[in-house]
């Protein structure tokens, strides 16, 4: 849905229009309100272009590409759907500070799962993502894993890289947990 505001043509008339009738002929003040009226009509042509600025919601295809460009994130080859996910966590990591929040805000944009972050005193966290990802998808984790840390901080991303059927699962029959769920952890 894109936002509209109504555009004032002429600030002058309009601003000239509210003058107090004991001001109204008066030099100095016809001056003053020229001069904000410029100001005004400065701004409002200002906010009017960025309402016509492209989002990453509203972009497909080259733009995109230059939304990509600006937030410093490549495409890589996947479609603009995937590349739209990766657009969004940009945006959050390149604000990042690397708090556990600012973490979950990025891994939240980029896969949608249920996540936990274990930090220990010693500048270090485990993030556990309870999806299943594909290879190409937990290189893409990593990176934005590494991005979003802070500097000297060792992270560890846990994922699984096997099937639904072999989550874990509790086995009704009575002889408890069935399958350990996580095959892969890669530090960063």
């Amino acid at each position: 849905m894109a936002l509209t505001i109504d555009y004032v043509s002429d600030w002058q008339t309009r601003l000239r229009g509210r003058i107090y009738w004991q001001f109204k002929g008066k030099p100095k003040i016809q001056a003053w309100v020229d001069m904000v009226a410029r100001q005004f009509s400065d701004i409002e042509d200002a906010l009017q272009t960025l309402l016509t600025l492209p989002s990453i919601d509203d972009s497909a295809g080259a733009q995109l590409d230059l939304l990509g460009r600006l937030l410093g994130q490549a495409r890589g080859g996947v479609d603009d759907d995937t590349y739209r996910t990766y657009l969004f966590a940009t945006r959050f990591a390149n604000k990042s500070s690397g708090t556990a929040e600012d973490i979950y805000r990025v891994f939240a944009a980029l896969f949608a799962s249920p996540m936990l972050i274990l930090s220990s005193p010693v500048k270090s966290f485990r993030l556990t993502l309870w999806n299943i990802l594909t290879p190409d998808q937990a290189a893409v984790g990593l990176r934005f894993l590494r991005k979003v840390k802070e500097a000297g901080a060792r992270a560890i991303l846990e994922f699984t890289t096997i099937s639904d059927d072999n989550i874990m699962r509790w086995d009704v029959e009575g002889h408890g947990w069935d399958v350990s769920t996580f095959g892969s952890a890669t530090q960063a």
